[in-house]
């Protein structure tokens, strides 16, 4: 089995994302590396020198390296910031790297398959914009389930990405269809 490289803000980021690209991709398997790092750490000279005895082993044919912009799209500054962090990284893995930036924050695509999301938690929200234009959507999901039986938490997460419909994540989330279009390029030739 091709096994990827998972490199993410947490170890809730990272299983969720094994969980939807497990679905996707049934003849894939996802690994989480760099477990100790978290959030900015990531950022750390540390996390070079970790990608290169992992690169040097050869386990892994790609790597996926899931940030959170934390910012709208317009905040482009955020955005070259967090592409020069991918460009550096991705040299330690002979370019076999791909970036997936969640614009906000991976509960954008929990609004994108807003029906999922009201499966699962038995309610009945309606979120018809951009997913990519909610500012801080983990904690607009948290105030539309506060006085709901059942709270949306970060730990929602892996449980809810199990269920997402990537069909429809693609269609409602521009940086997520530029993601799978990427990463789908790079598998090909491997095919």
């Amino acid at each position: 089995m091709t096994k990827i490289a998972l490199v993410a803000e947490s170890k809730n980021d990272a299983q969720s994302f094994k969980n939807l690209f497990r679905r996707k991709y049934p003849g894939l398997e996802f690994i989480h590396i760099a477990k100790n790092r978290k959030g900015s750490q990531l950022d750390s000279d540390k996390l070079k020198k970790e990608l290169k005895a992992e690169f040097s082993v050869g386990a892994f044919k790609y790597w996926i390296f899931i940030r959170d912009l934390d910012d709208l799209k317009t905040h482009t500054e955020k955005i070259k910031l967090k592409n020069k962090w991918f460009e550096e990284l991705n040299k330690t893995t002979g370019n076999k790297g791909v970036f997936l930036l969640n614009i906000y924050e991976l509960e954008a695509l929990i609004l994108a398959d807003i029906h999922n999301f009201n499966r699962i938690f038995k309610i009945d929200l309606s979120f018809s914009k951009d997913p990519m234009r909610q500012p801080k959507p983990k904690e607009y999901l948290m105030q539309k389930t506060a006085k709901h039986h059942r709270k949306y938490k970060e730990n929602d997460c892996p449980e809810l990405f199990e269920k997402l419909d990537t069909s429809i994540l693609i269609k409602r989330c521009g940086y997520f269809k530029d993601f799978i279009a990427t990463f789908d390029k790079k598998l090909k030739p491997a095919a």
